[in-house]
């Protein structure tokens, strides 16, 4: 379990050293040059404080009103739309959570699971932070659009746009004028509360939609090919490390022809399936054994005229015997290399195990037309995001659906059960309304936070624990 946390321990280290550098480094300045530092911090509306930094601006306030307006019918029906499809999915955030604990409590696993906690060097590699925080900016600043956007339709107004960052979580914000909110009428302001949600579910889906364009997007720099499967990395501890090239074509593993992810993984279990002796020396064995590394004991040259036996009076020869790989196979690669002024097959030998194989590269449909763009990787960068901006905006939507305080849906539930307890209790005393809401509201935001909270305990033990 030591070995788990420590990537988390470590990566928490460096973040919190990070931040008392950067805040030691401010209080120096601020002792050197005193008020002239928090003068131009103000200036540029930053302010800081440990583990803290937030920046504010009204310049976006004009742009945005503008765009509120340009299309003021266009909007109004986006969020009468947005808003009602909000309304009706809100049940359903909550019973997701209910199918969620099922979920982990009957197969004790987060396999499955539609709520799953993300834990850095544990279920999450920390090469792909980056992407992760890449994409909850950009899910948050069309989620807080969403909110401005249909404010300002409302002929309203916002008092700032910005952008926080708390330790390494960041967030975007609207700050909307309170006495204009209290103006309006509730029906109104519920549109206002799920025009967030109502975004975020759209921008997974245009995203969805939009990733079959990837390839068109990408061909001016890659040529693509839906039957073609190319080398695209190759890890620095990869066994074929300085064997293969990216690039190279995979056009087939012994007699199996490879033309997508699926008919390599295909080809890779059929060799595995096949017999697995070979006339090797006496001592292949023995060396084997002392090694522990069947690479080391015979070499490259040798791959290429191994010959297949039945038992050892078919090696023909009294120096070798029939010994079988096993654990390992004798995986016989076919490529085709690309260069400048060449294209040619070439036949790689591998000795290993499937898994040994499949880590040593990742392939794609896609090559890139020029050299210089192999190091770069943009299609993988573009479609990795693209799946993390689905993934972080769906759950930035599914999270704010949920009534709990601090999340937008605090605001829809108070504003569901303000319109339901006037409707149905017109009669009633403005202050029994407001207690019987209150009461009704409590309960759901207490039974809500518990279940969310149940969920992610039992997520974050099942992780740390695998």
């Amino acid at each position: 379990m030591f070995l788990q946390l420590h990537p988390i321990i470590s990566i928490l280290s460096y973040i919190t050293i990070g931040w008392l550098i950067f805040f030691t480094f401010l209080k120096i300045l601020q002792i050197t040059y005193g008020q002239v530092l928090l003068d131009f911090l103000n200036s540029i509306s930053v302010h800081i404080q440990l583990f803290s930094l937030n920046w504010s601006t009204t310049q976006l306030n004009a742009p945005l009103k503008r765009l509120s307006t340009r299309f003021d019918r266009f909007w109004h029906h986006w969020y009468r739309v947005g808003n009602t499809i909000v309304i009706l999915l809100v049940p359903l955030a909550l019973l997701s959570l209910i199918y969620n604990l099922f979920i982990l409590l009957s197969q004790r696993s987060t396999n499955n699971a539609i709520i799953t906690p993300i834990v850095p060097g544990v279920n999450f590699p920390t090469s792909h932070l980056a992407y992760l925080i890449l994409s909850f900016i950009f899910s948050a600043i069309i989620h807080e659009a969403g909110h401005a956007i249909c404010f300002l339709n409302l002929n309203r107004r916002i008092n700032e746009v910005g952008i926080h960052m708390f330790f390494i979580f960041p967030s975007a914000y609207v700050n909307i004028n309170a006495e204009d909110l209290k103006r309006i009428a509730h029906g109104m302001k519920l549109r206002v509360f799920t025009a967030g949600v109502w975004h975020n579910i759209v921008l997974s889906l245009v995203i969805y939609l939009l990733m079959p364009l990837t390839p068109y997007a990408l061909m001016p720099l890659y040529h693509y090919s839906t039957k073609e499967l190319y080398i695209n990395n190759i890890p620095k501890e990869s066994l074929l490390h300085g064997s293969v090239k990216v690039g190279d074509r995979v056009l087939a593993v012994g007699d199996c022809t490879v033309t997508d992810a699926n008919s390599y993984f295909q080809c890779i279990d059929i060799t595995w399936n096949q017999p697995n002796s070979y006339c090797l020396p006496i001592g292949f064995k023995d060396c084997v054994d002392t090694t522990q590394n069947i690479r080391a004991c015979i070499e490259h040259e040798q791959l290429f005229h191994m010959k297949p036996c039945a038992n050892s009076s078919t090696c023909g020869a009294m120096d070798k015997k029939c010994t079988s790989l096993a654990p390992s196979r004798m995986f016989n690669l076919i490529l085709e290399s690309h260069g400048n002024d060449y294209k040619g097959k070439e036949e790689l030998p591998f000795i290993g195990t499937a898994q040994e194989l499949w880590d040593s590269f990742s392939t794609s449909h896609y090559r890139a037309r020029w050299s210089w763009i192999q190091s770069v990787d943009l299609h993988y960068f573009f479609m990795t995001l693209q799946n993390f901006i689905i993934a972080v905006s769906l759950g930035l939507a599914m999270l704010n659906m949920l009534p709990i305080g601090g999340l937008d849906g605090h605001f829809i539930m108070t504003s569901l059960l303000h319109l339901a307890v006037t409707h149905h209790y017109p009669a009633m005393p403005v202050e029994r309304q407001e207690a019987l809401r209150d009461s009704i509201y409590s309960h759901i935001s207490l039974g809500s936070t518990i279940l969310l909270g149940v969920n992610l305990l039992i997520s974050f033990y099942f992780i740390i624990a695998k």
